[in-house]
């Protein structure tokens, strides 16, 4: 592939995007003035370790810092090169008479150990070049043992930069270990908080905070190294210009249980240019940034980019936890390698992420936001998506995806057998699609939540792990995993038809499904338990749970005097359906009427109320006007057919077949209950539901069940009346 992708073009033939190239040369320069051009000799050359302006000695430790025993805040020791600070508050005012001084200076030593056992401070000011502590000669020319320096210590280090100045500096290496670092650069002429020829490592649950005003790296190291390994860093460095972490020619490395933030002007960035004499032109050079163990790393660059390498690669790998923002955010002339962890990255006005060579992403969770004018993840050579889940806005440039999710804009698909790589979301309005031969599982341990819409339409959803499900899912999930925020409902027809399992959200009501039909038997309702429910109820479901339906025999009903239904008024009633007769008699009786002037409502429930006017029709009473209710009740009361409570509560079976036996004057039989749930009967309904089925006026389902405690239907009650009435 060659040429122009997106306005990225080429390295080595033409210029990448403009801002790109000016971050990438300002910034190298910048580096190079910054590690050389301040080093003009002054012809001063100190040796050995300077406090305050005042030189330390092996000999005039004492006399010159105090003595710990009287209560000192500063001591040395120069068999061990360690300078201990307990309480220490160290101050210069120096006007530049000696450059590349600091607070606390050294040359002349392989290494000093700085141990800080109580919060200290050093502050700087005045005119001159001057750090909060210095290792290495005053020029850059003095012929002396070049040093490094060791921060270490249970309590915190404040150092404040008021001019131009490092906070800490060495010609050689920077360890920090352990402390607490607080690094401060007020002026926009300062230089780095951290400044290494060499190496820069920040290690052993040191917890180091910048920041900085300089148009400097916060973290800047030239020929080696930059790591961080079980350590807390947070940067603040927003001037122009400023990188939060840099190095010229070496690694940068996050590893461990390392916890980055880096808020600047340009983010984490590696590799530099070099002039090279044999073809008199400088070229570009540098290593990789590497991020891996379980690091958290959070890069926000203003206006470059959030991770950048010159020439290596950018990888990142175990179970870390990257964000990265800015112009892009991951851009590498190099491989991009994403193999394990999650990564979020945006690129405001390009690509989020972007390879001059390969981007790889392999058992990992990223999600990508881009400018709409360009696509999300991108590269000069090829896209490579293995066993992860990636999400974008605007997808990714013709990606070779294998056994892996991808989501773009919105809505998702799966590649061949894809198993999730960790916990992962559909957001809500986002929706998940697995059509035929796609397969996702969620295996153990890993969460999958749903915000969204989940369609398994022909593919495979195999939960192994956790599915917590605030969304909707259609179609059938496998596995033996947990679903933690659902409710599983059973339906079970009894009519040839296979059962149905819902998966209900918690919370959520379950709407009972239609009347279903079987030939010769009547729909009685769902039973759950106890209950039974009309088709169509609304149910508040607590608990995973069962409904059956219930059916009854068909009744072999007719009326003594068969009339033909000339003026039947109701149009959800037909000749076909089995309580025809039964609901034409007590319209053509005044029994009962309808609902509406043309609705009688067969399979809706009655209340109490209605059946005291029912019964009070049958025994002649007038109950009819905007006063039925009223009447109803007092005839109810009045002829001990009902206490006259409730009555707008639907009435069950067994109250029914009860207010019946009530009018017929409480006839004893002798009758043996043999059904299922005979049990169920309420004890004050005993009698009468003996009387009721050995009078035929009660049947049981299919089952024998005579289901006391079901609502009854207007069908079933005016069969009730039919049978009643002969």
């Amino acid at each position: 592939m060659a040429g122009n992708v997106n306005g990225l073009k080429q390295p080595g033939g033409v210029q990448i995007k403009k801002k790109i190239f000016l971050l990438t040369v300002l910034t190298a320069v910048f580096a190079l003035l910054l590690c050389f051009g301040a080093g003009a000799s002054s012809g001063v050359t100190l040796y050995g370790l300077w406090v305050d302006g005042i030189q330390v000695t092996s000999a005039n430790a004492d006399d010159v810092l105090g003595n710990a025993d009287e209560g000192a805040t500063v001591k040395y020791d120069a068999a061990t090169n360690t300078l201990t600070l307990d309480g220490a508050m160290l101050t210069t005012a120096h006007t530049g008479s000696t450059n590349h001084a600091g607070v606390i200076y050294a040359e002349y030593l392989d290494a000093l150990t700085i141990n800080v056992v109580g919060d200290s401070s050093i502050v700087t000011s005045g005119n001159g070049d001057i750090s909060g502590i210095y290792l290495g000669p005053v020029s850059e020319n003095t012929d002396t043992r070049e040093s490094s320096v060791i921060l270490t210590g249970d309590a915190a280090l404040d150092i404040t930069v008021n001019q131009k100045g490092t906070a800490v500096r060495a010609r050689t290496d920077i360890s920090v270990q352990q402390l607490t670092l607080n690094l401060n650069i007020t002026s926009t002429s300062g230089g780095s908080a951290i400044d290494a020829t060499d190496s820069v490592t920040i290690k052993d649950n040191a917890n180091v905070t910048i920041d900085s005003k300089a148009e400097a790296a916060a973290i800047y190291s030239k020929y080696e190294n930059i790591e961080i390994r079980d350590a807390v860093v947070n940067i603040t460095a927003l001037s122009e210009w400023a990188n939060s972490i840099y190095t010229s020619f070496g690694n940068v490395i996050i590893t461990g249980n390392a916890n980055v933030t880096a808020n600047s002007y340009n983010g984490i960035s590696a590799g530099d240019y070099m002039y090279d004499a044999s073809i008199n032109e400088s070229v570009p050079c540098g290593e990789d940034i590497i991020i891996s163990g379980n690091a958290m790393v959070n890069s926000n660059s203003t206006d470059g980019n959030a991770f950048w390498t010159l020439v290596g690669k950018i990888i990142i790998t175990d179970n870390v936890q990257v964000t990265a923002s800015g112009y892009l955010g991951i851009y590498a002339t190099g491989n991009v390698e994403i193999t394990g962890g999650t990564v979020k990255a945006q690129g405001e006005t390009n690509y989020a992420i972007y390879s001059w060579a390969d981007t790889i992403i392999k058992n990992s969770i990223v999600e990508a936001i881009s400018d709409p004018e360009y696509y999300s993840i991108g590269a000069y050579n090829t896209v490579e998506i293995e066993s992860s889940w990636v999400s974008s806005n605007n997808g990714t440039y013709g990606a070779i995806i294998t056994n892996s999710v991808e989501v773009t804009d919105g809505r998702g698909q799966a590649y061949g057998d894809a198993v999730l790589p960790g916990d992962v979301t559909v957001p809500e309005g986002y929706a998940l699609v697995l059509r035929e031969g796609d397969y996702l599982t969620i295996p153990e341990g890993v969460t999958l939540t749903n915000y969204g819409t989940v369609q398994v339409l022909g593919g495979c959803l195999t939960n192994n792990g956790i599915y917590m499900d605030y969304g909707e899912t259609l179609g059938e999930i496998q596995g033996s995993g947990d679903f933690p925020n659902n409710w599983f409902v059973t339906v079970s027809y009894g009519n040839g038809a296979a059962d149905t399992v819902y998966r209900i959200v918690k919370g959520e009501d379950f709407i009972l499904p239609d009347a279903p039909s079987k030939p010769g038997y009547i729909f009685l309702g769902w039973r759950c338990g106890q209950d039974t429910f009309g088709a169509g109820d609304m149910v508040d479901i607590i608990s995973n749970a069962a409904f059956q339906a219930v059916w009854a025999n068909m009744p072999d009903i007719s009326p003594s005097e068969p009339v033909e239904p000339v003026e039947f008024p109701f149009t959800d009633v037909s000749e076909a359906d089995w309580y025809y007769d039964a609901v034409y008699y007590v319209w053509a009786n005044g029994v009962m009427e309808g609902v509406e002037a043309d609705e009688f409502a067969p399979n809706s429930p009655l209340t109490r109320a209605m059946v005291w006017a029912m019964l009070a029709r049958l025994d002649g009473v007038e109950v009819s006007g905007d006063g039925w209710v009223a009447a109803a009740q007092e005839w109810a009361v009045e002829s001990g057919v009902s206490d006259g409570t409730d009555p707008t509560g639907y009435i069950t079976r067994e109250q029914l077949v009860t207010m019946l036996w009530r009018c017929k004057g409480s006839p004893a039989v002798e009758f043996e209950l043999t059904a299922p749930d005979a049990g169920e009967i309420s004890d004050w309904a005993l009698e009468a539901m003996r009387w009721a089925a050995a009078t035929g006026l009660i049947e049981g389902d299919e089952f024998g069940n005579l289901t006391p405690t079901a609502t009854s239907t207007r069908a079933q009650a005016a069969t009730f009346m039919l049978r009643f009435g002969k």
